[in-house]
């Protein structure tokens, strides 16, 4: 009988695989002469590779039911035809996430124009990769992050967990900083990962977190919410968009800190 993996093992063989795929995804990406289509996106996941919509009509969706550990398998189940029904709703944090990372792809994997960002907290930021999961249903607990990404700021790089919410709530505190605790874990697994994803020298200890969700309305007040997040040293982006029309109408406006000066 082979050894019974426990969580920590589970994690840290994921992470490797997954830093294996990036650097193959890297490669294809780069020396491929097949075209792919700005609403196709291969997903990394912790077995295998999906082959992802990046249509707004379909945010997200995957286009077979299965994922495959080549991406020429991958190539052919974009081309067997469009995104599979799913039963998850068309919700707004799933086309915004949909949104950004076809924008980021667009832009040689580019969030910092995109979301608008201060130039005095971020050189650069880059997509590295979307619904990062650690655990599973037989080694929990399961955490979640919906982008992490390469930030930049006077020549040091470091992870960068992006959440993205329809409401504003001060309850994603703690789930961001669960996912931060595992990079802490698990920091060479990332650091190797996120190499991999973004070809720089990662500093793992700098791990920075980012909100983005929605401005405030005319009626609503300033809540205790935006301060408690500031004070927690997460970043914060408000979009200013009509969840029932156009995504491509959304903006975004970076929200900088009241203090003067923040640790980098």
């Amino acid at each position: 009988m082979g050894k019974i993996e426990n969580r920590s093992d589970v994690i840290k063989r994921r992470l490797r695989q997954m830093a294996e795929m990036a650097e193959k995804r890297n490669d294809f990406l780069k020396n491929s002469t097949q075209v792919i289509y700005t609403d196709w996106y291969i997903r990394i996941r912790g077995e295998d590779f999906r082959a992802v919509s990046l249509n707004d009509n379909t945010p997200l969706f995957g286009f077979v039911s299965t994922g495959a550990k080549r991406i020429n398998t991958i190539i052919n189940h974009f081309k067997a035809g469009g995104p599979q029904l799913s039963k998850k709703e068309n919700i707004p944090e799933r086309r915004i996430q949909c949104w950004l990372i076809k924008q980021a792809l667009k832009r040689n994997y580019d969030l910092m124009t995109v979301l608008k960002l201060n130039k005095n907290y971020y050189d650069d930021l880059l997509f590295a990769l979307d619904e990062v999961s650690l655990g599973d249903q037989n080694n929990k607990p399961i955490i979640r992050c919906d982008i992490l990404a390469v930030g930049s700021k006077n020549g040091i790089s470091f992870p960068v967990l992006i959440e993205l919410k329809s409401e504003r709530s001060n309850k994603l505190i703690n789930q961001l900083d669960g996912f931060c605790d595992e990079i802490k874990i698990y920091s060479n697994e990332f650091k190797y990962l996120l190499e991999k994803c973004s070809i720089r020298n990662i500093n793992i200890s700098k791990t920075k977190k980012m909100i983005v969700w929605p401005k405030l309305k005319k009626e609503q007040v300033q809540s205790q919410t935006y301060k408690t997040y500031q004070d927690n040293k997460i970043d914060i982006v408000e979009y200013d968009w009509d969840h029932n029309k156009d995504i491509n109408k959304i903006k975004f406006k970076f929200v900088p800190f009241q203090r003067e000066k923040r640790d980098l």
